[in-house]
Parts: structure tokens; C-alpha cells; sequence
């Protein structure tokens, strides 16, 4: 998908909003076979219990209405968790669109790489879970391998402005 992207960009431009828009609105139809699935599922998150508001003490404050007006308010737990999901990955995938519309296919992939590596680190601190060494060795190599090109990719920059100031006349 990312080679598929890059060469998109190449021909058309990089323009990441579109690329977001139609690879998304084109993948709606293989949904199709699934909306009895999706509206059964959603059903059940619907019927999750409510999120529970804050103590009356906090609301002290305010109005007689608008105390009564909040404590009717149910929202479903899990529906509230689906919409948190939906624009978190709405905010990652539209960083990825745009990374893509500005470096390379590999930049992208190993971003991602290091990304990944962060949360599920961050996953197991917050768990408690602990690392097989097969996977920490992983993680090792992954994070090093993402610093190694992070570093070779300033040095060639360096050196391709160097070049370029060298090929106008200018040194230094």
C-alpha cells in the first residue's frame, strides 16, 4: 500500500487528503456482506450500561435544569469507547497519509515500525505483562534499526545539501 501511494504521489501530486478520502470511501462496499454482523454488534453496544457522570457535588454549581438535564443523559459505555477508537485512529491515519505525502514508502514503514514498538511498550508498563526474550530482542532490533536509518537519513541530506550548494557555486 505505502509503494502504491509513492508512486501515486509521484504521478498526481501528494495530496494526502484525497488519498485518505477514496482509499476509504472505495473500501466501504466490502463492507456490505457484514451489516447484519455490524448492526447485531452494534446493538450490543448500545445496550452497554451507561457511563457513570460525575457525583451531584461536582454540579453544586450549577442550575436546578441543568443538573436534573445531565442526569438524564445515558450514554452507552461501549458506544463511548467506539467513538474514542474511531477518532484516535481517524488522528493516526491521517498523520500516516500525511507522512506519506512527505517521505518515502520505507520512512513510513519503519515510523510505523518504531510506533508500534512504543505502544506496545507503553502497553506492557501499563499492564504489568512481562517481554518473552524472543520479543525483546525484537523490540531491540526494531528500535535500532529504526535510529540507525533515522540517523543515515540526516546524513545523506546533509550531504545531498551540500551537494547542491556546492553545484550553485556556493561552499560551505
Amino acid at each position: 500500500m505505502g509503494l502504491y501511494t509513492e508512486e501515486t504521489y509521484k504521478e498526481y501530486g501528494p495530496h494526502w487528503k484525497e488519498n485518505l478520502f477514496y482509499s476509504h470511501l472505495l473500501a466501504l462496499p466490502l463492507f456490505v456482506p457484514f451489516v447484519p454482523s455490524m448492526r447485531r454488534q452494534f446493538l450490543k453496544l448500545a445496550a452497554s450500561p451507561p457511563l457513570s457522570m460525575p457525583s451531584h457535588e461536582s454540579f453544586s454549581n450549577l442550575p436546578f435544569d441543568l443538573q436534573k438535564g445531565l442526569d438524564s443523559i445515558h450514554i452507552p459505555s461501549q458506544l463511548a469507547y467506539l467513538v474514542m477508537n474511531v477518532l484516535t485512529q481517524y488522528a493516526c491515519i491521517r498523520g500516516v497519509n500525511l507522512l506519506a505525502s512527505a517521505a518515502s514508502a520505507l520512512t513510513v514503514t519503519i515510523v510505523l515500525n518504531v510506533r508500534k514498538l512504543v505502544s506496545l511498550l507503553l502497553s506492557i508498563w501499563l499492564f504489568g505483562n512481562r517481554l518473552s526474550p524472543g520479543t525483546m530482542i525484537g523490540a531491540f532490533i526494531v528500535f535500532f534499526a529504526g535510529g540507525m536509518y533515522g540517523l543515515e537519513g540526516n546524513k545523506s541530506s546533509g550531504r545531498s545539501r551540500h551537494r547542491a550548494s556546492v553545484s550553485n557555486g556556493k561552499v560551505g
